[in-house]
């Protein structure tokens, strides 16, 4: 993987792939979060401007902190949501493997992404909770209250506090 075939996947794939699922997001900020590996693009890469801001989207890549698997929505659920689905088609080549990767990715549903979102909301509540440590409980989610997802997760005033005293300013 290199730095413009990665820029390129974006534009050509996850942007629009962001649009299609994410129709309701439309008009708001959306944030792709990456690791920080070798080929993946600058925060500000100046290339991908013009992609992130199509037809009223504002889309913006963030890097993840150093050493914190627990905040990455893919490992979160995502990828498991793929998988599942993908396994339930048989492939014996690397060529029948993406395909069928790639017809789980387009075969979930928005309300299974948000799910993993709001979960990963809930996680960086339980971060500030316990001061940026990793001794907390994973926390348990209901997600959904009245048939409903939340667009976004109110935190503890103790999540709040926490996170007002860390702040470097």
């Amino acid at each position: 993987m290199t730095r413009p075939l990665y820029r390129k996947l974006l534009v050509e794939k996850v942007f629009p792939a962001i649009r299609a699922k994410l129709p309701i997001r439309r008009g708001t900020t959306v944030i792709v979060q990456q690791d920080k590996a070798g080929p993946h693009v600058r925060e500000d890469d100046a290339e991908l401007e013009t992609a992130e801001k199509v037809e009223g989207w504002r889309i913006k890549m963030r890097c993840q902190p150093p050493r914190s698997p627990d905040l990455n929505v893919l490992d979160l659920g995502v990828f498991a949501s793929i998988q599942a689905l993908q396994y339930r088609k048989a492939a014996y080549d690397a060529v029948s493997l993406i395909e069928a990767v790639q017809n789980a990715f387009d075969e979930i549903r928005w309300q299974t992404l948000d799910k993993c979102f709001v979960t990963l909301q809930k996680l960086m509540e339980a971060i500030l909770v316990d001061s940026g440590g990793k001794s907390f409980k994973l926390p348990r989610v209901c997600l959904a209250v009245n048939g409903r997802m939340p667009l976004s997760v109110k935190v503890s005033e103790e999540a709040v506090m926490n996170g007002n005293s860390k702040l470097v300013l």
